[in-house]
Protein backbone atom coordinates (compact mmCIF):
# COMPACT_ATOMS: atom_id res chain seq x y z
CA UNK A 1 0.00 0.00 0.00
CA UNK A 2 2.88 2.36 0.81
CA UNK A 3 4.44 1.69 -2.55
CA UNK A 4 1.14 2.47 -4.21
CA UNK A 5 0.83 5.66 -2.21
CA UNK A 6 4.34 6.75 -3.19
CA UNK A 7 3.57 5.92 -6.81
CA UNK A 8 0.38 7.96 -6.65
CA UNK A 9 2.21 10.88 -5.06
CA UNK A 10 4.81 10.71 -7.80
CA UNK A 11 2.15 10.69 -10.47
CA UNK A 12 0.41 13.64 -8.85
CA UNK A 13 3.71 15.53 -8.75
CA UNK A 14 4.25 14.83 -12.43
CA UNK A 15 0.72 16.05 -13.21
CA UNK A 16 1.23 19.24 -11.20
CA UNK A 17 4.59 19.83 -12.89
CA UNK A 18 3.01 19.29 -16.30
CA UNK A 19 0.25 21.70 -15.42
CA UNK A 20 2.65 24.38 -14.30
CA UNK A 21 4.75 23.95 -17.44
CA UNK A 22 1.69 24.14 -19.68
CA UNK A 23 0.46 27.25 -17.87
CA UNK A 24 3.90 28.84 -18.06
CA UNK A 25 4.15 28.12 -21.79
CA UNK A 26 0.70 29.62 -22.32
CA UNK A 27 1.64 32.72 -20.33
CA UNK A 28 4.85 33.13 -22.34
CA UNK A 29 2.90 32.83 -25.59
CA UNK A 30 0.40 35.49 -24.58
CA UNK A 31 3.27 37.76 -23.52
CA UNK A 32 5.01 37.25 -26.85
CA UNK A 33 1.79 37.79 -28.76
CA UNK A 34 1.00 41.04 -26.99
CA UNK A 35 4.61 42.21 -27.36
CA UNK A 36 4.12 42.42 -31.12
CA UNK A 37 0.78 44.17 -30.57
CA UNK A 38 1.79 47.16 -28.41
CA UNK A 39 -1.16 49.14 -29.70
CA UNK A 40 -3.61 46.66 -28.24
CA UNK A 41 -1.85 46.69 -24.87
CA UNK A 42 -1.78 50.50 -24.82
CA UNK A 43 -5.42 50.76 -25.87
CA UNK A 44 -6.62 48.32 -23.21
CA UNK A 45 -4.44 49.86 -20.51
CA UNK A 46 -5.44 53.46 -21.16
CA UNK A 47 -9.06 52.39 -21.47
CA UNK A 48 -8.92 50.74 -18.04
CA UNK A 49 -7.26 53.77 -16.44
CA UNK A 50 -9.90 56.06 -17.94
CA UNK A 51 -12.71 53.78 -16.81
CA UNK A 52 -11.32 53.57 -13.28
CA UNK A 53 -11.31 57.37 -13.26
CA UNK A 54 -14.99 57.56 -14.17
CA UNK A 55 -15.72 54.91 -11.55
CA UNK A 56 -14.02 57.05 -8.92
CA UNK A 57 -16.08 60.07 -10.00
CA UNK A 58 -19.27 58.02 -9.85
CA UNK A 59 -20.12 58.53 -13.54
CA UNK A 60 -19.24 55.07 -14.91
CA UNK A 61 -21.89 53.11 -16.79
CA UNK A 62 -20.21 49.73 -16.20
CA UNK A 63 -22.79 47.30 -14.82
CA UNK A 64 -23.32 43.54 -14.50
CA UNK A 65 -25.44 41.62 -16.96
CA UNK A 66 -29.11 41.96 -16.12
CA UNK A 67 -29.29 38.24 -15.27
CA UNK A 68 -26.26 38.43 -12.97
CA UNK A 69 -27.55 38.56 -9.42
CA UNK A 70 -24.15 38.04 -7.77
CA UNK A 71 -24.02 41.69 -6.73
CA UNK A 72 -27.54 42.09 -5.39
CA UNK A 73 -27.29 44.17 -2.24
CA UNK A 74 -24.17 45.99 -3.49
CA UNK A 75 -25.54 48.24 -6.19
CA UNK A 76 -27.43 50.73 -4.00
CA UNK A 77 -24.36 51.49 -1.89
CA UNK A 78 -22.04 53.94 -3.73
CA UNK A 79 -18.82 52.54 -2.26
CA UNK A 80 -19.72 48.92 -2.96
CA UNK A 81 -21.00 49.81 -6.42
CA UNK A 82 -17.60 51.30 -7.25
CA UNK A 83 -15.89 48.11 -6.03
CA UNK A 84 -18.09 46.02 -8.32
CA UNK A 85 -17.49 48.36 -11.27
CA UNK A 86 -13.72 48.26 -10.75
CA UNK A 87 -13.85 44.47 -10.62
CA UNK A 88 -15.91 44.27 -13.83
CA UNK A 89 -13.70 46.77 -15.65
CA UNK A 90 -10.49 44.98 -14.66
CA UNK A 91 -11.68 41.47 -15.54
CA UNK A 92 -13.14 42.79 -18.79
CA UNK A 93 -9.78 44.32 -19.71
CA UNK A 94 -7.91 41.09 -18.97
CA UNK A 95 -10.40 39.10 -21.03
CA UNK A 96 -10.00 41.61 -23.84
CA UNK A 97 -6.23 41.18 -23.78
CA UNK A 98 -6.70 37.44 -24.27
CA UNK A 99 -8.95 38.24 -27.24
CA UNK A 100 -6.24 40.50 -28.67
CA UNK A 101 -3.57 37.82 -28.21
CA UNK A 102 -5.40 35.47 -30.63
CA UNK A 103 -3.98 32.33 -29.03
CA UNK A 104 -4.71 28.79 -30.15
CA UNK A 105 -7.70 27.17 -28.40
CA UNK A 106 -5.58 25.11 -25.99
CA UNK A 107 -3.60 28.05 -24.62
CA UNK A 108 -6.65 30.29 -24.64
CA UNK A 109 -8.61 27.72 -22.64
CA UNK A 110 -5.83 27.31 -20.06
CA UNK A 111 -5.50 31.04 -19.47
CA UNK A 112 -9.22 31.78 -19.45
CA UNK A 113 -9.78 28.97 -16.98
CA UNK A 114 -7.10 30.36 -14.69
CA UNK A 115 -8.40 33.91 -15.12
CA UNK A 116 -11.98 32.86 -14.35
CA UNK A 117 -10.95 31.00 -11.20
CA UNK A 118 -8.83 33.89 -9.93
CA UNK A 119 -11.51 36.41 -10.82
CA UNK A 120 -14.10 34.47 -8.87
CA UNK A 121 -11.83 34.45 -5.83
CA UNK A 122 -11.29 38.21 -6.12
CA UNK A 123 -14.95 39.02 -6.80
CA UNK A 124 -16.58 41.40 -4.31
CA UNK A 125 -18.77 39.23 -2.12
CA UNK A 126 -17.11 36.08 -3.47
CA UNK A 127 -15.63 33.12 -1.65
CA UNK A 128 -12.03 34.31 -1.66
CA UNK A 129 -9.99 35.56 1.29
CA UNK A 130 -11.38 38.79 2.66
CA UNK A 131 -14.75 38.35 1.02
CA UNK A 132 -17.38 40.70 2.42
CA UNK A 133 -21.06 39.91 2.68
CA UNK A 134 -23.27 42.44 0.88
CA UNK A 135 -25.56 42.53 3.92
CA UNK A 136 -28.93 41.04 4.76
CA UNK A 137 -30.78 39.37 1.89
CA UNK A 138 -34.52 39.23 1.42
CA UNK A 139 -35.88 35.93 2.72
CA UNK A 140 -37.33 33.42 0.30
CA UNK A 141 -41.07 34.23 0.19
CA UNK A 142 -41.85 30.50 0.06
CA UNK A 143 -39.93 28.95 2.99
CA UNK A 144 -41.53 25.57 2.34
CA UNK A 145 -39.82 25.46 -1.05
CA UNK A 146 -41.29 25.11 -4.53
CA UNK A 147 -43.79 22.31 -5.11
CA UNK A 148 -43.08 19.87 -8.00
CA UNK A 149 -45.89 19.92 -10.52
CA UNK A 150 -46.90 23.44 -9.51
CA UNK A 151 -43.84 25.66 -9.05
CA UNK A 152 -41.34 23.53 -10.96
CA UNK A 153 -41.54 20.56 -13.33
CA UNK A 154 -45.04 21.85 -14.06
CA UNK A 155 -45.40 21.39 -17.83
CA UNK A 156 -48.41 19.08 -18.41
CA UNK A 157 -47.59 15.54 -19.46
CA UNK A 158 -47.63 11.93 -18.35
CA UNK A 159 -45.29 9.05 -17.65
CA UNK A 160 -45.64 6.60 -20.55
CA UNK A 161 -42.89 4.19 -19.49
CA UNK A 162 -41.55 3.28 -16.06
CA UNK A 163 -38.59 1.01 -15.33
CA UNK A 164 -36.55 0.59 -12.14
CA UNK A 165 -34.02 3.03 -13.61
CA UNK A 166 -36.15 5.79 -15.14
CA UNK A 167 -39.53 7.18 -16.01
CA UNK A 168 -40.17 8.49 -19.51
CA UNK A 169 -42.37 11.58 -19.55
CA UNK A 170 -44.25 12.59 -22.68
CA UNK A 171 -45.40 16.21 -22.69
CA UNK A 172 -48.84 17.27 -23.85
CA UNK A 173 -48.77 19.08 -27.22
CA UNK A 174 -49.87 22.71 -27.10
CA UNK A 175 -50.23 23.28 -30.83
CA UNK A 176 -52.65 21.84 -33.38
CA UNK A 177 -49.78 20.53 -35.47
CA UNK A 178 -46.44 19.04 -34.39
CA UNK A 179 -43.20 18.09 -36.09
CA UNK A 180 -42.54 14.41 -36.79
CA UNK A 181 -39.20 13.99 -35.00
CA UNK A 182 -39.48 14.01 -31.19
CA UNK A 183 -36.95 15.62 -28.87
CA UNK A 184 -35.66 13.35 -26.08
CA UNK A 185 -34.11 15.14 -23.09
CA UNK A 186 -31.37 13.25 -21.23
CA UNK A 187 -30.91 14.85 -17.78
CA UNK A 188 -27.80 15.10 -15.60
CA UNK A 189 -26.92 12.02 -13.60
CA UNK A 190 -26.57 13.55 -10.14
CA UNK A 191 -29.23 16.24 -10.52
CA UNK A 192 -32.94 16.00 -11.28
CA UNK A 193 -34.30 16.43 -14.79
CA UNK A 194 -36.29 19.61 -14.20
CA UNK A 195 -33.46 21.98 -15.02
CA UNK A 196 -35.14 21.74 -18.42
CA UNK A 197 -38.61 22.30 -16.90
CA UNK A 198 -37.76 24.80 -14.22
CA UNK A 199 -40.58 27.25 -13.50
CA UNK A 200 -43.70 28.08 -15.53
CA UNK A 201 -42.77 30.74 -18.04
CA UNK A 202 -39.09 29.84 -17.64
CA UNK A 203 -39.12 26.24 -18.87
CA UNK A 204 -37.24 25.02 -21.93
CA UNK A 205 -39.66 22.08 -22.19
CA UNK A 206 -42.63 24.43 -22.11
CA UNK A 207 -41.01 26.58 -24.80
CA UNK A 208 -40.27 23.65 -27.12
CA UNK A 209 -43.78 22.21 -26.75
CA UNK A 210 -45.27 25.63 -27.41
CA UNK A 211 -43.38 25.81 -30.70
CA UNK A 212 -44.81 22.57 -32.08
CA UNK A 213 -42.13 20.09 -31.06
CA UNK A 214 -42.90 16.72 -29.49
CA UNK A 215 -40.90 16.44 -26.27
CA UNK A 216 -40.00 13.50 -24.04
CA UNK A 217 -37.77 13.55 -20.94
CA UNK A 218 -36.14 10.91 -18.79
CA UNK A 219 -36.47 11.18 -15.02
CA UNK A 220 -33.94 9.04 -13.16
CA UNK A 221 -34.89 7.03 -10.09
CA UNK A 222 -32.66 7.46 -7.05
CA UNK A 223 -30.41 4.38 -6.63
CA UNK A 224 -29.58 2.90 -3.24
CA UNK A 225 -26.58 1.00 -1.92
CA UNK A 226 -27.81 -2.28 -3.44
CA UNK A 227 -28.09 -0.81 -6.91
CA UNK A 228 -25.49 -2.08 -9.36
CA UNK A 229 -26.01 0.55 -12.05
CA UNK A 230 -23.12 1.62 -14.20
CA UNK A 231 -22.66 3.55 -17.44
CA UNK A 232 -23.96 0.64 -19.51
CA UNK A 233 -27.14 0.55 -17.41
CA UNK A 234 -27.84 4.20 -18.14
CA UNK A 235 -26.87 3.90 -21.80
CA UNK A 236 -29.31 1.00 -22.17
CA UNK A 237 -31.94 3.16 -20.46
CA UNK A 238 -31.45 5.91 -23.04
CA UNK A 239 -31.77 3.35 -25.83
CA UNK A 240 -35.00 2.07 -24.25
CA UNK A 241 -36.30 5.63 -24.11
CA UNK A 242 -35.37 6.18 -27.77
CA UNK A 243 -37.27 3.04 -28.69
CA UNK A 244 -40.31 4.12 -26.68
CA UNK A 245 -40.36 7.66 -28.08
CA UNK A 246 -40.10 6.44 -31.66
CA UNK A 247 -42.81 3.89 -31.00
CA UNK A 248 -45.24 6.41 -29.53
CA UNK A 249 -44.63 9.00 -32.26
CA UNK A 250 -44.34 6.49 -35.13
CA UNK A 251 -41.14 8.22 -36.18
CA UNK A 252 -37.91 6.19 -36.60
CA UNK A 253 -35.61 8.94 -35.29
CA UNK A 254 -35.23 11.28 -32.32
CA UNK A 255 -33.27 14.44 -31.58
CA UNK A 256 -31.22 13.77 -28.44
CA UNK A 257 -30.71 16.70 -26.05
CA UNK A 258 -28.29 16.10 -23.18
CA UNK A 259 -28.02 18.44 -20.21
CA UNK A 260 -24.59 18.67 -18.58
CA UNK A 261 -23.49 15.10 -17.66
CA UNK A 262 -26.56 13.90 -19.56
CA UNK A 263 -24.75 15.19 -22.62
CA UNK A 264 -21.78 12.94 -21.84
CA UNK A 265 -24.19 10.01 -21.63
CA UNK A 266 -26.04 10.89 -24.82
CA UNK A 267 -22.74 11.28 -26.69
CA UNK A 268 -21.65 7.84 -25.47
CA UNK A 269 -24.97 6.36 -26.63
CA UNK A 270 -24.54 7.95 -30.04
CA UNK A 271 -21.03 6.51 -30.27
CA UNK A 272 -22.49 3.07 -29.58
CA UNK A 273 -25.19 3.53 -32.22
CA UNK A 274 -22.57 4.67 -34.74
CA UNK A 275 -20.33 1.70 -33.95
CA UNK A 276 -23.23 -0.72 -34.44
CA UNK A 277 -24.51 0.85 -37.66
CA UNK A 278 -27.64 2.37 -36.11
CA UNK A 279 -26.82 6.05 -36.03
CA UNK A 280 -29.79 6.68 -38.33
CA UNK A 281 -31.89 6.57 -35.14
CA UNK A 282 -30.55 10.03 -34.26
CA UNK A 283 -31.75 13.01 -36.28
CA UNK A 284 -29.70 15.63 -34.43
CA UNK A 285 -27.89 16.15 -31.13
CA UNK A 286 -28.07 18.99 -28.62
CA UNK A 287 -25.53 19.51 -25.82
CA UNK A 288 -26.46 21.97 -23.06
CA UNK A 289 -23.52 22.88 -20.83
CA UNK A 290 -21.66 19.70 -21.79
CA UNK A 291 -17.91 19.41 -22.27
CA UNK A 292 -16.76 16.10 -23.72
CA UNK A 293 -13.13 16.37 -22.60
CA UNK A 294 -12.53 18.16 -19.32
CA UNK A 295 -8.98 16.85 -19.39
CA UNK A 296 -8.37 19.13 -22.37
CA UNK A 297 -10.42 22.01 -21.02
CA UNK A 298 -8.59 22.09 -17.70
CA UNK A 299 -5.22 20.44 -18.36
CA UNK A 300 -3.62 18.77 -15.37
CA UNK A 301 -6.74 18.80 -13.24
CA UNK A 302 -7.54 15.50 -11.61
CA UNK A 303 -10.49 14.17 -9.62
CA UNK A 304 -10.53 14.24 -5.87
CA UNK A 305 -11.09 10.63 -4.76
CA UNK A 306 -14.21 10.19 -2.64
CA UNK A 307 -14.95 6.80 -1.07
CA UNK A 308 -18.37 5.35 -1.85
CA UNK A 309 -20.09 3.75 1.12
CA UNK A 310 -21.78 0.56 0.00
CA UNK A 311 -20.95 1.15 -3.64
CA UNK A 312 -22.97 4.36 -3.94
CA UNK A 313 -22.20 8.04 -3.39
CA UNK A 314 -24.76 10.47 -2.11
CA UNK A 315 -25.34 13.38 -4.45
CA UNK A 316 -23.20 15.81 -2.49
CA UNK A 317 -20.26 13.38 -2.45
CA UNK A 318 -20.64 12.83 -6.19
CA UNK A 319 -20.62 16.57 -6.80
CA UNK A 320 -17.48 16.89 -4.67
CA UNK A 321 -15.78 14.07 -6.52
CA UNK A 322 -16.61 15.67 -9.86
CA UNK A 323 -14.34 18.52 -8.96
CA UNK A 324 -10.79 19.09 -9.98
CA UNK A 325 -7.85 20.21 -7.97
CA UNK A 326 -4.74 22.05 -9.11
CA UNK A 327 -2.56 22.64 -6.09
CA UNK A 328 -4.89 24.25 -3.56
CA UNK A 329 -7.47 25.38 -6.12
CA UNK A 330 -10.71 23.48 -6.48
CA UNK A 331 -12.93 23.80 -9.53
CA UNK A 332 -16.25 22.01 -10.06
CA UNK A 333 -17.05 21.85 -13.76
CA UNK A 334 -19.93 19.36 -13.35
CA UNK A 335 -21.53 20.79 -10.23
CA UNK A 336 -23.93 23.69 -9.98
CA UNK A 337 -23.14 25.44 -6.73
CA UNK A 338 -26.37 26.49 -4.99
CA UNK A 339 -24.84 29.98 -4.85
CA UNK A 340 -25.15 30.07 -8.64
CA UNK A 341 -28.88 30.51 -8.14
CA UNK A 342 -28.17 33.92 -6.62
CA UNK A 343 -26.83 35.10 -9.97
CA UNK A 344 -30.21 34.97 -11.69
CA UNK A 345 -33.03 37.48 -11.07
CA UNK A 346 -35.10 37.15 -7.93
CA UNK A 347 -38.41 35.35 -8.23
CA UNK A 348 -39.67 31.91 -9.23
CA UNK A 349 -36.62 31.10 -11.35
CA UNK A 350 -34.20 31.73 -8.52
CA UNK A 351 -36.24 29.69 -6.03
CA UNK A 352 -36.63 26.80 -8.46
CA UNK A 353 -32.95 26.85 -9.42
CA UNK A 354 -31.86 26.94 -5.79
CA UNK A 355 -34.08 23.94 -5.11
CA UNK A 356 -32.75 22.07 -8.17
CA UNK A 357 -29.12 22.68 -7.23
CA UNK A 358 -29.61 20.88 -3.90
CA UNK A 359 -32.04 18.19 -5.10
CA UNK A 360 -29.40 15.53 -5.71
CA UNK A 361 -29.47 11.86 -6.64
CA UNK A 362 -27.20 9.13 -5.34
CA UNK A 363 -24.60 8.01 -7.87
CA UNK A 364 -23.33 4.40 -7.99
CA UNK A 365 -19.56 4.26 -7.69
CA UNK A 366 -19.21 2.36 -10.98
CA UNK A 367 -21.16 5.05 -12.81
CA UNK A 368 -19.13 7.80 -11.19
CA UNK A 369 -15.86 6.17 -12.28
CA UNK A 370 -17.11 5.73 -15.84
CA UNK A 371 -18.26 9.35 -16.05
CA UNK A 372 -14.85 10.54 -14.89
CA UNK A 373 -13.25 8.40 -17.60
CA UNK A 374 -15.52 9.96 -20.23
CA UNK A 375 -14.96 13.46 -18.90
CA UNK A 376 -11.18 13.18 -19.07
CA UNK A 377 -11.15 11.77 -22.58
CA UNK A 378 -9.92 8.32 -21.56
CA UNK A 379 -9.11 6.59 -24.89
CA UNK A 380 -10.04 3.22 -23.37
CA UNK A 381 -13.55 4.32 -22.36
CA UNK A 382 -16.31 2.08 -23.71
CA UNK A 383 -20.09 1.87 -23.54
CA UNK A 384 -22.03 -1.33 -24.15
CA UNK A 385 -18.83 -2.92 -25.45
CA UNK A 386 -18.05 -0.26 -28.05
CA UNK A 387 -15.45 2.54 -27.89
CA UNK A 388 -16.46 6.12 -27.16
CA UNK A 389 -15.17 8.10 -30.14
CA UNK A 390 -16.90 11.50 -30.56
CA UNK A 391 -15.10 12.08 -33.84
CA UNK A 392 -17.33 9.42 -35.38
CA UNK A 393 -20.52 11.35 -34.59
CA UNK A 394 -21.65 12.82 -37.89
CA UNK A 395 -25.11 14.13 -36.99
CA UNK A 396 -25.60 17.88 -36.85
CA UNK A 397 -25.09 19.23 -33.33
CA UNK A 398 -26.10 22.30 -31.34
CA UNK A 399 -23.93 23.13 -28.34
CA UNK A 400 -24.48 25.76 -25.64
CA UNK A 401 -21.50 26.84 -23.54
CA UNK A 402 -21.54 29.43 -20.72
CA UNK A 403 -19.53 32.57 -21.39
CA UNK A 404 -18.77 33.56 -17.81
CA UNK A 405 -18.40 30.38 -15.81
CA UNK A 406 -15.53 30.39 -13.29
CA UNK A 407 -15.18 26.60 -13.42
CA UNK A 408 -15.19 26.08 -17.16
CA UNK A 409 -13.79 28.37 -19.88
CA UNK A 410 -16.17 28.82 -22.79
CA UNK A 411 -13.39 27.68 -25.11
CA UNK A 412 -13.97 24.17 -23.72
CA UNK A 413 -17.28 24.30 -25.56
CA UNK A 414 -15.49 25.34 -28.73
CA UNK A 415 -13.10 22.42 -28.37
CA UNK A 416 -16.04 20.04 -27.80
CA UNK A 417 -17.64 21.28 -31.00
CA UNK A 418 -14.35 20.67 -32.81
CA UNK A 419 -14.19 17.10 -31.46
CA UNK A 420 -17.51 16.15 -33.07
CA UNK A 421 -17.47 14.68 -36.55
CA UNK A 422 -20.48 16.56 -37.91
CA UNK A 423 -21.48 20.18 -38.40
CA UNK A 424 -21.96 22.03 -35.11
CA UNK A 425 -23.61 25.33 -34.22
CA UNK A 426 -21.98 26.77 -31.12
CA UNK A 427 -23.80 29.16 -28.80
CA UNK A 428 -21.76 31.15 -26.28
CA UNK A 429 -24.47 32.23 -23.84
CA UNK A 430 -24.04 35.05 -21.34
CA UNK A 431 -23.84 33.93 -17.74
CA UNK A 432 -22.39 31.11 -15.71
CA UNK A 433 -23.36 27.45 -15.70
CA UNK A 434 -26.80 28.29 -14.30
CA UNK A 435 -27.68 31.61 -15.88
CA UNK A 436 -26.50 30.63 -19.36
CA UNK A 437 -29.05 27.83 -19.51
CA UNK A 438 -32.07 29.42 -17.88
CA UNK A 439 -31.72 33.22 -17.92
CA UNK A 440 -29.14 34.50 -20.44
CA UNK A 441 -28.98 38.19 -21.39
CA UNK A 442 -27.74 37.34 -24.86
CA UNK A 443 -25.45 35.11 -26.84
CA UNK A 444 -23.00 34.79 -29.69
CA UNK A 445 -23.72 31.99 -32.15
CA UNK A 446 -22.17 30.60 -35.27
CA UNK A 447 -20.86 27.46 -36.96
CA UNK A 448 -17.57 25.90 -35.96
CA UNK A 449 -15.39 25.71 -39.02
CA UNK A 450 -12.96 23.03 -37.92
CA UNK A 451 -10.26 21.83 -35.57
CA UNK A 452 -7.86 24.51 -34.46
CA UNK A 453 -10.15 27.50 -35.05
CA UNK A 454 -9.03 30.28 -32.72
CA UNK A 455 -11.58 31.50 -30.16
CA UNK A 456 -11.09 35.13 -31.18
CA UNK A 457 -11.73 34.24 -34.82
CA UNK A 458 -14.90 32.36 -33.98
CA UNK A 459 -16.18 35.22 -31.82
CA UNK A 460 -15.47 37.77 -34.51
CA UNK A 461 -17.37 35.75 -37.09
CA UNK A 462 -20.27 34.89 -34.77
CA UNK A 463 -23.56 36.75 -34.58
CA UNK A 464 -24.36 38.65 -31.38
CA UNK A 465 -28.03 38.40 -30.34
CA UNK A 466 -29.78 39.91 -27.32
CA UNK A 467 -32.06 37.70 -25.26
CA UNK A 468 -32.39 33.95 -24.85
CA UNK A 469 -30.99 31.37 -27.26
CA UNK A 470 -34.15 29.26 -26.91
CA UNK A 471 -35.79 30.63 -30.11
CA UNK A 472 -32.54 29.96 -31.97
CA UNK A 473 -32.59 26.35 -30.75
CA UNK A 474 -36.23 25.98 -31.86
CA UNK A 475 -35.36 27.25 -35.35
CA UNK A 476 -32.41 24.85 -35.52
CA UNK A 477 -34.47 21.88 -34.32
CA UNK A 478 -37.45 22.50 -36.59
CA UNK A 479 -35.15 22.39 -39.61
CA UNK A 480 -34.26 18.84 -38.57
CA UNK A 481 -37.57 17.70 -37.07
CA UNK A 482 -39.30 16.73 -40.29
CA UNK A 483 -42.70 17.79 -41.63
CA UNK A 484 -45.65 18.73 -39.48
CA UNK A 485 -48.74 16.64 -38.83
CA UNK A 486 -51.79 16.82 -36.63
CA UNK A 487 -50.98 16.68 -32.93
CA UNK A 488 -51.90 13.36 -31.30
CA UNK A 489 -55.26 13.55 -29.47
CA UNK A 490 -53.86 11.80 -26.39
CA UNK A 491 -50.58 10.82 -24.81
CA UNK A 492 -49.01 7.41 -25.33
CA UNK A 493 -49.96 5.05 -28.10
CA UNK A 494 -49.17 1.69 -29.66
CA UNK A 495 -49.85 -0.14 -26.37
CA UNK A 496 -47.95 2.41 -24.31
CA UNK A 497 -50.31 4.12 -21.91
CA UNK A 498 -50.02 7.01 -19.46
CA UNK A 499 -49.36 5.51 -16.02
CA UNK A 500 -48.97 8.68 -13.94
CA UNK A 501 -49.23 12.45 -14.46
CA UNK A 502 -45.99 14.38 -14.87
CA UNK A 503 -43.65 14.85 -13.09
CA UNK A 504 -44.02 11.19 -12.09
CA UNK A 505 -43.18 9.38 -8.88
CA UNK A 506 -39.37 9.34 -9.16
CA UNK A 507 -39.01 13.09 -8.74
CA UNK A 508 -39.82 12.89 -5.05
CA UNK A 509 -38.32 9.44 -4.54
Amino acid sequence: MNDTGRSGDGENARVDLGTRCAALRAALRVTASLAVRPGALLRRGTGLVAELGTIGLGTSTVAPHGADGRFDGWWDDPVRRRAVQAYLATTGTLSGLLDDAALDPADDGRLRGALAALADLARPGGAGPGAVSPGPQTADPDPAGPVPGRDLAATPGAVVLRTPVFELIQYLPRTERVHDVPVLLVPPLAHRYYLADLAPGHSLVEHLVGEGLQVFALSWSDPDATDGRDLDTHAAAVLDAVEAATRVTRCPRVALAGLRTGGLLSAAVQCHLAATGRDDRIAAAVYLGTVLDQGWALPGFRPDPVPAAGGVLDGDAAVRSWSWRRGGEQVRPFAVDPAAAERVPRGPVRRALRHWATDLLHVPAALQAALLALATGDPDATVLGTPVAPGGLTRDAYLVTPADDPAQPWTAGLRTAQMLGGACRLVRADGDQAGALVAPDGYVAGPVSGDGEAPAGWQAAGERVDGSWWPDLVAWLTERAGPQREAPPELGGRRMYPVHPAPGIYLGG
